[in-house]
């Protein structure tokens, strides 16, 4: 570079465009002047004889006469590597860029691709430099927007689990992004052109399919358009599924007219046909609990009758074989009263009913169906202790739970192997309960570990099998629900559940339930719930029963069958009674004002008056007569106890024993205020 590069601006130092005819000199410059490119002529100091109109446009001059000036004046800076170019073309040497960039002073980033070429005005030593340049700017914020709209694509395809593809048909060659191959399972260098390209990876059907809808794609006649979920059968784990969308693009008209390339993407839709699995399996599910529903209303009403009967008998006779018969025939009504409702919590057509349970109790009366739940290669040990504490629970979840977990057991023992539940108190206080996971707290439990001798659970999958849909379990052997719901039944009765396993040493859950306080006690069915009965010696009659004393009973029930058996019941209980066949009978008999004490009646009628109608009616327009409800239907909308303004209601299930109607009856009667005129209508 020359030492008085930035020195100002001489224009007799240098005649080089002097020694050209005058006329010439002019036509010259203005011939560059005109030039449609960004164009400047320099003498050997760098200062300007000649520069376009483009140039001072694309380089933000103005329109001010640059000739005279030092370049190294007109430009804010001036990258070294410029400098170096013009040095190399004074020496005789041409220098070009496709690629530069240049920052202003205020701030703006010009992109430029440069030529620096010397020119000679007499052989010899250059006389000066020529620069083209082309502002790039556009272009490179076009590329760069393009850069980026790519990355942003391959994020969402990465993200959203998508690839494209493009198969030229005529020439055989395709391009399929990297999405899309990993997607496929298939290497980067991968091209698949045709179908068969794709057989080693794609199940037989699915390319059955694929290839149907393929080749009506292709038709000459057709829109082009194809849409096809495959399936790519696991290694080890669970299946995949993809979705083919595609157009094809066709070339020529009418009997020419023919598909010359494919274009697409592919969708990795495997989580959505397994929730649409579970969505079907969940409204198999609910058709089959609505069926159980349904025969489980008929088979208590059933229940209700044999049960009433065989007490009518048992009142009836003194002789000790006949009464250890009968009772025999009531412990099994009210054990098969008890599958009814295990069954219905299974199925998820129960509402929650939450009773004191005396775990104890529970546990024996679950032996037989654990038992035929986990098979005979099994070894089932229960070790109910009658000093456990109770618990407040619904006797449906908990039985589901303890089944769940039975089942997981059992699957855990292919090879046979022993199943232990074991029921314990325990109080743990804020240090114990720290040590055993975040979900623990302090307080009195009833501990209830189940354990078996199988394969165990390393340390990884112990810490996901709480998870919602989590299974190792073969395809179409689990939903991935079992230990979630039996976590989520544990957690509403604000207590916890642990895991502890070690390969190949067996697994032990246990179940750690609040234990109930005080002298509550539940008015449940005695149907091997473990529910306090108060039973006499499993005779199906409680040695005191709680009679009536001559109050009226308003019964209210369209079964004939189960309307005289609960008259009969009504009677000996030393009431009288007064039945009807559905909800508008029953108003009709108030309205003549009959002086009903009490209205017994189901829930579930036919009509336009259901029982809970009847209830608001009563509670309205007779608020001196109390309102005892029943039901056999397990779909039904209620709690077990309603609440009507300050009156509380009992609901009491079908099957019952004479003993829960007596409490139950005695307790409506006894909630009643204070009697008074009832309104006569």
């Amino acid at each position: 570079m020359d030492e008085d590069r930035h020195s100002a601006p001489d224009a007799t130092q240098d005649d080089s465009w002097g020694r050209l005819p005058h006329a010439s000199a002019a036509q010259l410059f203005g011939f560059i002047q005109q030039a449609p490119v960004a164009l400047a002529v320099f003498d050997r100091k760098m200062r300007y004889l000649a520069h376009s109109r483009r140039w001072s446009e694309d380089h933000g001059l103005g329109d001010a006469d640059l000739r005279g000036q030092c370049h190294y004046d007109v430009f804010d800076t001036v990258p070294d590597a410029w400098g170096r170019a013009h040095d190399r073309a004074l020496a005789g040497e041409g220098v070009a860029k496709t690629e530069d960039w240049i920052v202003h002073a205020d701030g703006r980033v010009q992109w430029l691709s440069w030529d620096v070429l010397p020119w000679y005005d007499a052989p010899g030593l250059p006389a000066g430099v020529m620069i083209f340049t082309q502002d790039i700017t556009d272009s490179k914020r076009t590329e760069h927007s393009l850069r980026e709209s790519e990355a942003r694509l391959r994020l969402a395809a990465e993200a959203a689990r998508f690839g494209m593809f493009d198969i030229d048909l005529a020439a055989g060659v395709a391009h399929w992004s990297k999405e899309a191959l990993a997607l496929l399972g298939l290497p980067e260098e991968a091209r698949p052109v045709s179908l068969e390209d794709l057989k080693p990876i794609l199940d037989p059907g699915s390319l059955k399919a694929l290839r149907g809808v393929l080749r009506n794609a292709l038709r000459p006649g057709s829109g082009g358009g194809l849409m096809q979920q495959v399936r790519l059968p696991g290694t080890g784990a669970e299946d995949r599924w993809l979705q083919f969308h595609g157009q094809v693009a066709f070339a020529g008209q009418g009997a020419d007219r023919k598909a010359g390339r494919i274009r697409g993407m592919i969708l990795d839709v495997t989580e959505a046909r397994r929730m649409e699995q579970r969505l079907s399996h969940a409204e198999r599910v609910d058709s089959v609990g609505r069926l159980a529903s349904g025969i489980a209303h008929d088979s208590n009403n059933l229940l209700t009758v044999i049960l009433s009967n065989l007490e009518l008998a048992l009142a009836r006779t003194d002789d000790p074989d006949i009464r250890q018969m009968i009772g025999t025939a009531v412990n099994a009504a009210q054990v098969n009263a008890g599958f009814n409702r295990r069954l219905l919590s299974l199925t998820g057509t129960r509402t929650d009913a939450a009773s004191v349970v005396r775990i104890g109790a529970h546990l024996s009366a679950m032996r037989q169906l654990l038992s035929h739940a986990i098979g005979d290669r099994i070894d089932l040990n229960i070790a109910p202790d009658d000093g456990v504490w109770p618990v407040r629970a619904d006797p449906g979840d908990l039985d589901s739970a303890l089944l769940n977990l039975a089942l997981n057991a059992r699957d855990a023992m292919p090879e046979g192997g022993t199943l232990s539940i074991v029921a314990g108190n325990v109080t743990l206080d804020a240090a114990q309960a720290g040590c055993m996971g975040p979900q623990a707290r302090d307080g009195a439990f009833v501990r209830i570990a189940v354990g078996d001798t199988g394969t165990g659970m390393p340390p990884d999958i112990a810490a996901q099998a709480m998870e919602p849909f989590f299974t190792t379990k073969p395809k179409g052997r689990g939903t991935g629900l079992g230990l979630t719901s039996t976590a989520s039944f544990v957690s509403r009765l604000n207590g916890f559940m642990t895991i502890d396993s070690t390969p190949p040493h067996g697994t032990e859950i246990a179940l750690y339930l609040p234990s109930e306080t005080g002298d509550r006690h539940s008015a449940g069915t005695g149907t091997g719930s473990g529910t306090d009965t108060g039973t006499d010696n499993g005779t199906g009659l409680q040695a005191d029963l709680a009679h009536g004393d001559g109050e009226v009973v308003l019964l209210v029930e369209d079964n004939r069958e189960v309307r005289e058996a609960g008259i009969k019941r009504l009677e000996i209980l030393g009431y009288v009674v007064i039945d009807a066949r559905d909800a508008t009978e029953a108003l009709a008999v108030l309205a003549r004002g009959e002086p009903v004490d009490l209205v017994f009646s189901d829930v579930v009628m036919p009509g336009a008056i259901s029982g809970l109608d009847l209830l608001h009616r009563v509670t309205q327009d007779y608020p001196g007569i109390a309102v005892l409800l029943t039901t056999a239907h397990a779909t039904a909308m209620w709690r077990n106890d309603t609440t009507m303004g300050t009156n509380s209601v009992d609901i009491l299930p079908k099957p019952h024993t004479i003993n829960d109607l007596a409490q139950a009856l005695r307790r409506a009667l006894d909630r009643r205020p204070p009697l008074r005129e009832q309104p006569r209508r």
